[in-house]
């Protein structure tokens, strides 16, 4: 009886252990590749290229500057284990820690910088400053889908042609897109295409959407530089009013990573001076993604928002 029962407690034992054992096996993950980009557009574009053959993250989320951004809690740990980081460049990403990490990370590419070497002549400048902010210009933004793609088949040779698929298919939405927003802009009337946003960043959109060639820089203003600053001076707002009052300007728009503390002060200023202006339904999207939705939708969306808001006879209002 005592050596059945010493059986018994050892097949327990045993189908115990064996559980044990099956329920901490770690799960097999050694076939997809990790990868980390600064922002969730360049995300986007790794997701769309490399889907399910990698693992990938972001650091830059919601609604926070990606200009400002400093590295916290977790971000060293993730960007350690990346096979390879990818990073805007062009001077956006100039948080002091974040930088300062990028330049000295081997295995850090920074795609804009393919755009700065081979379309140097297609970069926008304000006051000195290059604008980093390309990725609202789909034209410019598909420039970057083959380097990340050569650099994912460096990393995977073995996925070279499930990656360059993908990466064809990518391309060709996005001249789609390209397209569509073109003849979707272009159908307003000249005279009420003119773009007043919270910060520069709609440059690249309206070279590409808004203006005719060579004239695009009278048709796009905005309180703040290229970077979101706390402080707004009486000036800013005053070029801002002008600028509305010169060209009938009747709806602005504010963006959803950026105070809208601007926009009612230029509202303010442009009511006592009787200007009738108001502001536009929605916000644009310029240093984030469209509700966590990907970066076609950010762009379909800037794009239907701006033809509604000019199209209407009625002006949309916003809270």
């Amino acid at each position: 009886m005592a050596k059945k029962f010493v059986i018994i407690l050892l097949v327990f034992a045993f189908l115990a252990g064996l559980a044990l054992f099956t329920k901490a096996e770690p799960k097999d993950t050694s076939s997809k590749i990790k990868v980390v980009s600064t922002t969730a557009m360049i995300a986007e574009l790794v997701s769309q290229i490399a889907q399910e053959k990698v693992q990938s993250e972001f650091l830059i989320k919601g609604d926070i500057d990606p200009h400002s951004y400093e590295l916290v809690k977790g971000d060293q740990a993730k960007l350690k284990s990346a096979a390879v980081i990818f990073y805007q460049g062009l001077g956006l990403e100039h948080g002091a820690s974040l930088v300062s990490y990028l330049k000295a990370e081997s295995k850090a590419l920074a795609i804009g910088e393919v755009v700065r070497q081979k379309h140097p002549e297609l970069l926008i400048y304000h006051d000195g400053y290059l604008d980093p902010h390309i990725w609202l210009d789909l034209n410019l933004w598909e420039k970057l889908v083959l380097p990340i793609t050569e650099k994912l088949v460096e990393i995977s040779p073995e996925n070279k042609e499930f990656f360059e698929k993908n990466a064809l298919e990518l391309t060709q939405n996005m001249q789609r897109l390209d397209v569509s927003i073109q003849s979707l802009l272009q159908d307003i009337p000249e005279n009420k295409r003119y773009l007043v946003t919270a910060h520069s960043a709609f440059s690249y959109f309206t070279r590409r959407y808004i203006s005719h060639e060579g004239s695009w820089q009278n048709r796009c203003i905005a309180p703040e530089g290229l970077a979101p600053e706390a402080q707004i001076s009486l000036y800013d707002i005053e070029k801002v009013v002008a600028f509305i009052g010169a060209h009938g300007v009747q709806v602005i728009f504010s963006e959803s990573n950026v105070s809208k503390d601007a926009m009612h002060k230029i509202l303010d200023v442009c009511k006592k001076t009787g200007l009738q202006v108001k502001l536009a339904s929605a916000p644009l999207f310029g240093d984030a993604l469209f509700n966590e939705k990907g970066y076609l939708d950010m762009m379909w969306h800037n794009a239907t928002l701006l033809h509604q808001a000019w199209h209407e006879e009625s002006i949309p209002t916003q809270d």
